[in-house]
């Protein structure tokens, strides 16, 4: 017996499928629409898929890119090859994206840069490796142009500031013999000269001097951009060369006649040339006296947004202080030059000149201090980490005595090794006035700073212990006499 079954579709299964038909044909129409270039490729790098773009594209018909190895349609030689394949490997393990850039020889012969773009994608139960290509054929030739542009424009820079230095420089000479010459004919023949000549005089005097002034800053400008100015850079003190500059600006010229009221609250640090800083605020405290109008300065120093903040207040003529860069160019460069700014802001009639540089945390390379009796008695100690446990200060003590001793002996004198670099720390060698108590630093970092800050802790310290010095074999052993020296580290220190 004969048993026919017949099976009808529900109506809600052949909606489904008419759902998934359409769906299909929409994704393949976007494929085939979209206007770059993808490959599907599995795990043997041969093309499994590609759409119309592709084809278009690498110029070649479906038959030939079905299945076929990834590297041959770009003919890539092996160390290519081995850097595609290991690009392959990588998106695949780790399934994450790569970019990379290949240049190929087209169908046509001609030399054609492609971007390739790989990721992974998931059909089914099956991963491949998704590339879709992009031509940039036309970008690296417009980035070729657009790089012998630029060294080009470099070349003539260079032309330029080698001009500017060579004219500046030919130009000292004749501006100073003139300067020169009409200084000597006032000094000399001034009561030989008639009112007129001797006004002449001073202004030809006073122009060569000023136009000799103006091609110095050029030349030392030129220096500057065309990277010729080497900084020699140091931890220093801003508060120091704020100080430092405003004496020297005062004792070099006489005639400026302002009073400065200074409000100097911090004692910063940072990383600067110290001659080249102070000319450069040397230069701008000097355009500030001739040019504010109540003869009143302020100064400030603080720390602001982890930069150290110079401010420089003073009430100014507004037809002045808008060629206030014009004026102070040189300054203005040394500043960037320090990764620093120098800014002007306005407040009612007053005028700021804001003056900010990188702060160097030089507390981070402290790392412990230690004052000794020279016999090994150890009369303080002082951890700047305090998350690391205290040694035993009597035998830390006595191994430095030893190691001065030993170092004492190896120069055969006198003098003494001031410091040891010890792989990631340095070790900083002081003794005071009589040499009985010794003075050990150790920091991450030697910096000229630690050593100046010794020198201040053992002076303060030689004036403070003077009684207990003089009679230190009967004092060295009671701690009750150094119980303050946690007092004088702390001003220097902390």
């Amino acid at each position: 017996m004969r048993i026919n079954i017949t099976i009808n579709k529900s109506k809600e299964i052949e909606i489904l499928e008419d759902i998934l038909i359409e769906s299909e044909e929409k994704y393949n129409f976007l494929l085939d629409s979209f206007p770059l270039s993808i490959l599907l490729l599995d795990y043997d790098r041969k093309v499994h898929f590609y759409n119309k773009a592709a084809e278009l594209y690498l110029k070649t018909s479906c038959d030939n890119l079905h299945q076929k190895s990834f590297y041959e349609i770009f003919s890539a030689k092996e160390d290519i090859k081995l850097t595609l394949d290991e690009i392959i490997s990588n998106v695949l393990l780790f399934n994450y994206s790569e970019i990379t850039n290949l240049e190929f020889l087209n169908q046509k012969g001609s030399l054609t840069w492609v971007e390739l773009f790989f990721s992974t994608i998931k059909i089914k139960n099956d991963t491949f490796v998704q590339v879709i290509l992009l031509d940039i054929t036309e970008r690296r030739l417009a980035e070729k142009i657009i790089q012998e542009e630029n060294k080009r424009l470099r070349d003539l820079d260079d032309v330029k500031k080698s001009l500017t230095a060579r004219t500046s420089e030919q130009l000292k000479s004749p501006l100073s013999v003139m300067a020169n010459a009409s200084d000597i004919l006032l000094n000399t023949y001034q009561d030989k000269l008639d009112p007129g000549a001797i006004k002449l005089l001073e202004i030809i005097k006073n122009g060569g001097e000023r136009s000799l002034e103006l091609v110095g800053k050029i030349v030392k400008i030129s220096n500057i951009k065309s990277d010729n100015l080497v900084l020699n850079k140091q931890t220093e003190s801003l508060y120091e060369i704020l100080v430092d500059s405003l004496n020297s600006i005062y004792n070099e010229n006489e005639t400026i006649k302002v009073r400065y009221d200074l409000n100097l609250s911090e004692d910063l640090y940072s990383d600067v040339d110290k001659i080249r800083l102070k000319q450069a605020i040397e230069e701008v405290l000097t355009f500030v006296a001739k040019n504010n109008d109540d003869n009143v300065i302020t100064l400030s120093l603080q720390e602001s947004k982890n930069l150290g903040e110079i401010r420089i207040q003073s009430s100014f003529n507004h037809r002045i202080i808008q060629n206030l860069f014009q004026e102070i160019t040189l300054s203005k460069e040394i500043i960037e030059l320090h990764d620093g700014q120098m800014l002007l802001e306005n407040i009612g009639s007053d005028s700021f000149i804001s003056i900010r540089l990188p702060l160097k945390n030089w507390k981070k390379a402290l790392m412990q201090l230690y004052i000794i009796y020279r016999s090994g008695v150890p009369l303080y100690d002082e951890s700047f980490n305090k998350k690391k446990k205290n040694h035993d200060t009597s035998l830390i003590s006595g191994g430095i005595i030893g190691l001065m001793t030993i170092l004492k002996a190896i120069l055969q004198g006198d003098t003494q090794i001031k410091s040891i670099d010890h792989g990631d720390r340095t070790i900083i060698f002081d003794s005071n006035i009589t040499e009985d108590i010794i003075f050990v630093l150790i920091v991450k970092e030697n910096m000229a700073l630690f050593e100046k800050k010794l020198e201040l802790l053992i002076s303060e310290f030689d004036e403070t212990y003077a009684k207990q010095v003089e009679d230190i074999d009967n004092t060295s052993t009671d701690t009750s006499n150094w119980e303050h020296l946690g007092d004088l580290v702390k001003r220097q220190f902390k």
